[in-house]
């Protein structure tokens, strides 16, 4: 198994985006702690908001990674007016095949 996190930014793409290009000490901060402890990032994007899924291997590589980028996170938080809210997920081991799924 493995740690999903989702970060809602509720903002539009193009603000988040320009908020990370004038602020890239910020940025740095946070992905350079991002390379050592995440195995994976995604972003999508819908309605005027953003949100960031970002894997683990487990919860503990998590909170290293929230240990050293934190107080960029939360200044990252502030650069886009607060509002920006993660969300832990643990990934179920083995689901069944699309195929042999049922429909309830």
């Amino acid at each position: 198994m493995s740690l999903l996190v989702t970060v809602r930014i509720p903002h539009p793409l193009n603000e988040v985006q320009q908020i990370e290009k004038s602020h890239p000490e910020v940025m740095h901060s946070i992905m350079a702690a991002a390379m050592k402890y995440m195995t994976g990032h995604r972003r999508v994007e819908r309605d005027g908001e953003v949100m960031d899924i970002d894997e683990f291997v487990e919860e503990a590589d998590y909170r290293k990674f929230f240990g050293e980028a934190g107080e960029a996170i939360r200044e990252y938080s502030e650069l886009l007016g607060g509002g920006v809210h993660d969300v832990l997920w643990n990934t179920v081991a083995d689901p069944p095949p699309l195929d042999e799924r049922t429909e309830d």
